[in-house]
């Protein structure tokens, strides 16, 4: 599991409900465990990925309001049968002005 790099206009908090997260953000990267809180600062490329064999829960709080939507898209296609492709994630995620930037 992992989040491309992306830039956002809003800020993004995780809470780690469940497992551990690896997260970064610019040049900064911090594995986080089970009830810690990250955030990614507005506007810097960010992403995070699950390191282990264990799934991860996190809870995931956008400002300003909006950019659930998002999530709430990919999830109705997956529904529907789509297949998720990095290429998919790209058409999606222009929609809500977040755009990939180069694997870390």
């Amino acid at each position: 599991m992992r989040a491309a790099a992306h830039p956002r206009r809003a800020r993004r908090v995780l809470h780690i409900l469940d497992g551990q997260l690896t997260l970064w953000a610019g040049n900064a990267e911090v594995v986080a465990d089970a009830g810690a809180v990250v955030a990614a600062p507005r506007g810097v490329p960010h992403g995070y990925r699950n390191d282990t064999e264990q799934p991860a829960t996190a809870l995931c709080l956008h400002t300003p309001a909006g950019y659930e939507n998002y999530f709430r898209e990919v999830r109705a296609a997956i529904a529907r049968g789509e297949e998720m492709s990095e290429d998919r994630l790209v058409q999606f995620r222009a929609k809500y002005a977040t755009r990939p930037y180069p694997a870390r």
